[in-house]
């Protein structure tokens, strides 16, 4: 196993860092943390764009979910791989919506609506404004 470079500051730390080590064998993006942890750490940003790391890049930022979007849309409709992508996206937005209309906190609505006028995601305006 190879040493990387991720030298990264530990949650609840701005001091401590870990030593990561790249996963042998395994694609771009993967990680491991020292022997004694066996904690895996996964770099949404140095996955590759294959079809194997579509669920792990829709866990991105806005960007990068808005990409595996296109790629899905991009499929041939007689695509096997299609339809479950497709639910899988439909039922996100139902989740989404239903958090919505569960809403009785009114004052919480109207921080959602207002951010709604510039966000560029659903997930900014109910994260930012919750």
């Amino acid at each position: 196993m190879r040493q990387g470079n991720l030298d990264r500051p530990c949650a609840g730390s701005r001091t401590s860092t870990a030593k990561s080590y790249r996963a042998e064998g395994g694609p771009p993006g993967f990680y491991r943390s020292g022997e004694l942890l066996e904690l895996w750490i996964v770099v949404l940003s140095e996955l590759p764009k294959t079809a194997e790391t579509r669920l792990l890049r829709l866990l991105g930022p806005q960007q990068m979910r808005q990409q595996v979007q296109d790629e899905i849309a991009a499929l041939p409709e007689g695509d096997p791989a299609r339809r479950p992508w497709l639910e899988l996206l439909d039922e996100m937005v139902y989740l989404v919506r239903s958090q919505i209309l569960a809403c009785q906190d009114l004052a919480l609505l109207d921080r959602w609506l207002v951010k709604a006028a510039t966000a560029t995601s659903v997930s900014e305006v109910l994260v930012a404004a919750a």
